[in-house]
């Protein structure tokens, strides 16, 4: 029995021997991960360190483990840091003054033309709206490794107990090897009591030792790729301010350009302020803005027609006018030549005369001769109507020109501004479905006919977008209404031709009047103030902001997502 004891004990020795040296290994990568991964940082105050030769240690590492915040409060801390380093870098995230120097010379560049001014506002807006996706989706993407860590954090705190017991373990094995053969009976059987319950532990105590290193690993990788999120961000962000500012001088250079028409749009807006507050609802806006607008445009047409009819009399009686300053003109110097041809005539007889006088005794032939020269010269003068008026033509060579048509051409800049029909769509809005952008970058969160928050059939759809977003016009359209409207807000409402309107709420602010037409993606309003916010509001906590665009045809709302590109 004593020699059977004493193999056992010397097979129990053997197994753990072996076992050890892999084990210490893995205690020692657990030592170093844990000090590489900071994982303080997941708790607000240290825990002791537990013994490494007692059982005391292990005690007071799960009573120390049972007094952490639970997963939640550190999910939480784990998201509040993100939202400060986000914010951090969304403050900082300024265009230099060369940057700003730069912007300026390339609107200098831009002809002073409002279709030249629209385009580029157009091509800035796309830019901005990609940026805006790009740092959408960089901050969903932030939001997902954030939530990584930050669960991969309360997993070690959770498992706070396992480390220390297998840390304690690991370090007791270390230092209290197998007994040797040659002991006392009683060591030698707690010896192989112990050996025999470590036999059975190493397989568990290795598995968790490899899964607590894998976790540690996928931590350092989550705060690698978090730091490159982070830059990527702050890259994006500084994109997308460039394309605001730029944005915010073309708007300016556009307001230049069109002061002209300033008193115009002022009396339009006037009026729709004035139906707004008279209407019930939206349908009832939107039926009193067409009256208005049909009202206005026979007026504007009855005027322009009569101011053309009075520009055509006008240029008739120019043209009278003009036609008989040229006939007394060819008649003042076919009297003129006639004086001077009469005149020369006159020293010529005179000349002939005094000739005539000093030769007293001229024969009677040269006296004939003269008097036959005289006679012919006197019919010469007496008719000069045909080599007049070829002299008069050879005097002015212009005379059938300019003065036969008219004076140059001039410019009344008002009659032409009200000669300029209406602007209308570059094509009927029925034909464009598949064809048009949504205004903001974000994602479609309620659809036509879906149920809202209260319950209701919404008759639009609705967008997240990013707090300061720019909001630009869905297709060419007249602006019939800009401004707040009951309890939608600031209301946008565009007359898209065809029968079918626009309407656009939940902006912060409108950067176009009533009156106005605009283009297909031109910048027109601007989503909330400037903050942080994210597409997801579930991701850091802060709320984004959100556009109702609305389609009705013939006061009837449609279905806007048949009209989205895909």
């Amino acid at each position: 029995m004593a020699l059977t004891r004493e193999r056992n004990e010397a097979g129990c020795g053997a197994r753990l021997s072996r076992a050890l040296p892999g084990l210490r290994m893995g205690a020692a990568a657990l030592c170093l991960g844990l000090s590489l991964t900071g994982l303080s940082e997941a708790t607000e105050e240290p825990s002791p360190a537990p013994s490494a030769v007692t059982g005391t240690g292990v005690d007071d590492a799960v009573r120390t483990a049972s007094l952490q915040p639970p997963r939640s409060v550190l999910l939480e801390r784990q998201r509040e840091r993100t939202i400060e380093k986000l914010a951090a870098i969304s403050s900082n995230a300024g265009l230099t003054k060369e940057a700003l120097a730069a912007l300026d010379a390339e609107i200098e560049t831009l002809r002073s033309d409002r279709e030249t001014i629209r385009e580029a506002m157009v091509e800035a807006a796309l830019r901005q709206k990609e940026t805006s996706a790009a740092l959408s989706a960089i901050e969903g993407r932030i939001g997902e490794l954030s939530a990584e860590e930050g669960t991969l954090k309360a997993s070690f705190v959770e498992r706070r107990a396992l480390l220390a017991n297998v840390l304690a373990a690991l370090q007791r094995m270390g230092r209290e090897p197998p007994p040797a053969l040659l002991v006392r009976p009683e060591d030698a059987l707690g010896s192989v009591r112990s050996a025999i319950l470590l036999g059975s532990v190493v397989p568990s105590l290795r598995e968790e030792t490899r899964t607590l290193l894998a976790d540690m690993e996928r931590l350092r990788v989550v705060r690698s790729d978090l730091a490159g999120q982070m830059e990527d961000f702050g890259s994006e962000l500084l994109k997308h301010r460039s394309e605001e500012e730029r944005l915010k001088r073309l708007s300016a250079r556009k307001d230049v350009l069109e002061r002209d028409n300033l008193a115009k749009r002022e009396e339009a807006r006037l009026r729709a302020e004035a139906l707004a507050g008279d209407a019930e609802d939206l349908k009832d806006l939107i039926t009193a803005l067409d009256r208005d607008v049909k009202a206005a445009q026979a007026i504007e047409e009855a005027e322009r027609v009569a101011a053309e009819e009075a520009r055509e009399e006008t240029a008739r009686l120019e043209r009278e006018r003009a036609e008989a300053e040229a006939q007394a003109q060819v008649e003042r110097e076919r009297a003129e030549e006639l004086a001077r041809l009469a005149a020369t005539a006159a020293e010529e007889e005179k000349a002939r005369l005094a000739e005539a006088e000093a030769a007293a005794d001229t024969p009677a032939e040269a006296v004939a001769e003269a008097e036959t020269e005289t006679e012919t010269q006197s019919e010469t003068a007496a008719a000069p109507d045909a080599p007049a008026e070829v002299q008069v033509a050879m005097i002015d060579p212009q005379a059938s020109g300019p003065a036969a048509n008219g004076p140059a051409a001039s410019y009344d800049l008002e009659a032409l501004r009200r000669s300029v029909r209406f602007l209308e769509p570059s094509a009927p809005f029925s034909t464009l479905k598949k064809r048009l952008n949504p205004p903001v970058a974000g994602r479609q969160t309620i659809d036509f006919e879906e149920r809202d928050d209260i319950g209701r059939a919404s008759t639009g759809v609705t967008f997240a977008a990013r707090s300061g977003d720019v909001v630009t016009a869905p297709a060419d359209a007249k602006v019939l209404y800009s401004g707040p409207f009951r309890s939608y807000g600031e209301v946008l409402i565009l007359d898209a031709g065809d029968g079918y309107h626009i309407v656009l709420a939940g902006m912060d602010r409108i950067d176009v009047e009533t009156g106005q037409f605009v283009s297909a993606g031109e910048p027109i309003a601007a989503m909330g103030s400037r903050r942080l916010a994210s597409a997801d509001a579930a991701d850091f906590g802060t709320g984004g902001s959100n556009l109702y665009v609305e389609f009705r045809k013939n006061g009837t709302p449609v279905d806007p997502s048949a009209w989205w590109t895909d």
